[in-house]
């Protein structure tokens, strides 16, 4: 489903807070770099969205399918930290 209005917030739906959507250009390319198991790209996309993105505002489902596209080319390790590094940031917020 490739319908831009399933990415938008809905205040109803969500918290207080905001948070940060990359493309979708940017994350049909990640699926397709992780489905072709391209690693430097699922590497450089998964970078160029997470670069000056704070934890509180890094969109959950992208977290997911960077750390997916991370698992899939073999970086299961960087994988696991970013996903550490991402709750670390949460837990400082304040």
């Amino acid at each position: 489903y490739t319908d831009s209005s399933v990415y938008e917030k809905n205040v109803d739906l969500t918290l207080d807070s905001g948070y940060v959507m990359p493309s979708d250009s940017l994350i049909d390319s990640l699926r397709n770099a992780r489905d072709n198991r391209r690693l430097g790209e699922v590497v450089l996309l998964s970078a160029a969205a997470l670069r000056e993105v704070p934890p509180a505002k890094l969109h959950a489902g992208f977290l997911r399918e960077a750390v997916d596209g991370l698992k899939t080319v073999g970086l299961t390790d960087e994988a696991r930290e970013l996903t550490k590094e991402v709750a670390l940031g949460l837990s400082e917020k304040k």
